[in-house]
């Protein structure tokens, strides 16, 4: 053997750092991939849901304001009391990608990607590169991440936020710096303004840039600590800084100094209310809606104090509401708080409005993902992790806190899934240390910021992740199952794109999930109705009524039914009697206005239509049914106006579009009515009357060879159509006498 084999090969460090670099990049651009594949494999599975084309609640606020936005309406509608950041974000993909849902989706699914690599450049700094790693893999593959990224909300948003804030905050631990200490005040103020809630948890980013590391001494910072200092000034100053826009625009257009939203009493009411559930609650049947929620809240507070509030007031009035209710029923109120404890560390996602458990019923990734990994497997893996780390406790304190802050947050006003998402990012970095415990519970290629607990440690670890995992998961299965309110919703969002047949299966089935939902069977009643089952419709209606019978939701219902069954007296008095139950309900007086107008009383009709639709001005079907009042009696202008104020609040609603386009027609204004039926094509498959109105636009055009190609294709598609047939014939003459006329 000679010298040169026994020698060992020597080992180039460069090369050595750059393999390992380049295994940290790949895992990367894997995680990236697994992340960005999970969520548009789900989107594709997705695609035929009601929702993906039809917004509701929140989502449908935050797209009108949007549009509003992206309109020119920079400081928002005056009505608009939500977190104001998803609106802008909207309104800057309208702008940049046009108005398809699809866009901020495929946005928020990048965003989902990118938090995903930020959570590990975070959670690699405050805790290892493979916790990091881990913790990235995690979010990637947590299904209701991906949910929210499909959804149009604003948690995906905030998602990403939360994990640009922990990042952020990880690089000032490494670097302290006065521009770092901004980031971190800025993501903060950014954060507040996507969950006003967040507020609570807005003391926690100062106080770590006071307290987190002593800074440095330089010549910029004389002294430890003048530098601490100025680093959390630094970070208070950023967040009121970010803050501050919004607080003048709420001066400027509600005329009042607010710090976020002027309905932080309505929430606080909502949440606390003793006989209450601790999730969301509307103040009347069928109008639980984001549309609606302001208004009703402030008619019922203005009301109760005989005179107009500001939006502040109507926030303070609800908050004193609150505080008394808890003063009356202490004992009420401390069990809603054990429940809402209960509730936030549960495995199931409480919906609002989209219910998680109605999409995974669409997504096998989603539903296969969710019988393995949910809130109730995260809960007892993050416990898992806090002991593994405790030992770093003087590093990691600010993560407690946010946890803390967070559910706090929840117990103070109403339990989400997606209000307990600011939580996740931090949950989620402490379940992949407890994921390595679990994996590598020796010693051996552990990472030095992750331990196995003590001896005396394990048996308090196991104990509390067995018990937070029974708190968590026991009696859960009854509530992660579609909800009643959510298929009914998902009801509404089908009928909306013209599938009523889907539309009722699923309203159905919101039934027979919870036969004592008056919400379900209002619904149910309205759908039956379109599809011409009146006796059924009727008796849904009554189901309503026999569940709230203090309500004038279900006398609305019956009288549409009524109407369309051309009983036209009996629906007179369904309204009428709705009015007697709540003579704030605009839609009843809308309704009733309609059957005058119907049965030869439109004079008497349009002082009702008007004092509806200032109570409620974005009444669309209301507007339609006030111009085509305002039509019969000869005001064509005016009609007109109050079919294009319809089409403002509405731009897809179809009737509205339709008699605009009749109007001008008749008005002699063939060219506007086209542009209106091409508008209406857009967004609807053209029936008869529209097929029919434009080859009668394209004649009066001279378009006669376009208006008979038309009518052609029309025919090829359906030979038993009558009218287009007769009209082809008078365009074949029209188009004849046009080739004969003598040239003078």
């Amino acid at each position: 053997m000679t010298s040169s084999e026994t020698q060992p090969t020597p080992v180039d460090p460069d090369a050595s750092r750059q393999r390992a670099a380049l295994r940290k990049i790949a895992a990367l651009f894997g995680i990236l991939l697994v992340a960005l594949a999970a969520r548009m494999v789900s989107l594709h599975q997705l695609r035929d849901l009601g929702f993906m084309n039809h917004t509701i609640s929140d989502g449908r606020v935050y797209e009108d304001c949007a549009r509003a936005i992206a309109s020119g309406q920079w400081a928002c509608p005056r009505e608009f009391v939500h977190a104001p950041l998803y609106a802008y974000f909207l309104a800057a993909m309208r702008g940049a990608l046009g108005d398809s849902l699809l866009f901020p989706r495929a946005v928020q699914m990048a965003l989902g990607g990118l938090s995903c690599l930020l959570l590990y450049r975070g959670m690699s700094r405050w805790f290892s590169h493979r916790a990091g790693l881990v913790a990235a893999l995690l979010l990637a593959l947590y299904p209701p991440a991906i949910f929210f990224d499909l959804l149009i909300q604003k948690t995906s948003l905030g998602m990403f936020l939360v994990a640009a804030l922990w990042w952020a905050m990880a690089l000032w631990r490494e670097r302290p710096t006065v521009t770092r200490a901004l980031l971190c005040g800025a993501l903060m103020g950014l954060l507040i303004h996507v969950q006003q809630a967040l507020m609570l948890a807005a003391p926690i980013v100062p106080a770590f840039l006071l307290f987190g590391r002593r800074a440095p001494q330089t010549p910029a910072v004389p002294s430890p600590r003048a530098g601490t200092a100025a680093f959390g000034i630094a970070g208070a100053a950023a967040i009121v800084l970010v803050l501050a826009p919004w607080v003048i625009r709420n001066r400027v257009v509600t005329g009042e100094w607010v710090l976020t939203t002027p309905n932080l009493g309505q929430n606080f009411a909502m949440g606390n209310d003793p006989g209450g559930r601790g999730t969301y609650q509307s103040l009347r049947l069928g109008r639980g809606s984001g549309e609606y929620e302001q208004r009703e809240w402030t008619r019922a507070a203005e009301r109760a104090l005989g005179r107009s509030l500001s939006p502040g007031e109507v926030s303070d009035y609800y908050f004193a509401q609150a505080v008394e209710r808890i003063r009356g029923n202490p004992g009420g109120w401390v069990k809603l708080l054990g429940r809402k404890v209960l509730m936030t560390l549960g495995a199931t996602e409480w919906m609002d409005a989209e219910d998680y458990y109605v999409y995974i019923e669409h997504s096998s990734v989603l539903r296969w993902l969710d019988r393995f990994f949910h809130f109730g497997v995260l809960v007892p893996l993050a416990v898992l992790g806090i002991f593994s780390t405790a030992h770093r406790a003087r590093e990691v304190w600010p993560l407690y806190l946010w946890g803390l802050a967070t559910a706090a947050t929840l117990m103070a006003f109403v339990v989400f899934g997606r209000y307990r998402f600011p939580m996740i990012p931090v949950l989620i970095g402490f379940a992949a240390a407890g994921l390595l415990t679990i994996l590598n519970p020796g010693r051996r290629n552990r990472d030095p910021a992750i331990a196995t607990p003590s001896r005396a440690m394990r048996p308090a670890a196991c104990v509390a992740a067995i018990a937070l995992a029974l708190v968590c998961n026991v009696g859960q299965a009854i509530h992660r199952q579609p909800s009643a309110i959510g298929l009914a919703n998902h009801a509404s969002a089908l009928a909306a794109t013209g599938r009523p047949i889907e539309a009722l299966r699923d309203a159905q089935r919101a039934v027979v999930t919870d036969p004592s939902s008056a919400d379900a069977w209002l619904i149910l009643s309205d759908l039956q109705r379109r599809a011409g089952k009146s006796e059924a419709a009727l008796e849904a209606a009554d189901r309503a009524a026999a569940l709230a019978p203090g309500e004038s939701a279900p006398l609305r219902a019956r009288a549409a039914v009524l109407i369309d069954a051309g009983r036209l007296d009996d629906a007179e008095s369904a309204y009428r009697r709705a009015l007697e139950l709540d003579d704030r309900d605009a839609r009843a007086r809308a309704g009733l206005a309609g059957v005058l107008a119907r049965t030869g009383r439109a004079a008497g009709a349009l002082p009702l239509f008007e004092e509806a639709l200032r109570d409620e001005p974005e009444m669309v079907d209301g507007r339609v049914n006030y111009g085509n009042t305002l039509l019969e009696l000869g005001r064509e202008e005016d009609a007109a106006a109050a079919y294009r104020a319809a089409l403002a609040t509405d731009p897809k609603h179809e009737e509205a579009r339709l008699n605009l386009a009749i109007l001008e027609f008749n008005r002699g204004r063939p060219v506007e009515a086209l542009e209106q039926l091409d508008a209406l094509a857009r967004h609807h498959p053209p029936r008869a009357p529209a097929q029919m109105l434009r080859l009668s636009v394209l004649a009066r055009l001279g378009r006669i060879d376009d208006a008979r190609d038309e009518a052609r294709a029309l025919l090829d598609r359906d030979p038993e159509r009558e009218d287009v047939r007769r009209l082809l014939r008078a365009l074949e003459v029209a188009a004849a006498r046009a080739t004969t006329r003598p040239v003078p």
